[in-house]
């Protein structure tokens, strides 16, 4: 995604999953990780994935860097 701010969301939310009663995980990477963004000097933000508890099933991603 080539945006600024880069913002960028795709499934559901935590919102939206705890309104639903589904059971989730959430996994956060930082964007100091990521290369392009060390490049760029944008190290600020994180992805965030939302997965089903059981199965691992992706539900839902979010970019804010």
């Amino acid at each position: 995604m080539y945006t600024t701010p880069e913002v960028s969301t795709v499934g559901k939310t935590e919102e939206e999953l705890k309104q639903a009663g589904v059971a989730y995980t959430v996994g956060k990477f930082p964007c100091t990780a990521n290369g392009r963004s060390k490049v760029n000097q944008t190290t600020e933000g994180f992805v965030k994935v939302l997965a089903d508890a059981k199965t691992d099933r992706v539900l839902g991603v979010q970019l804010l860097a």
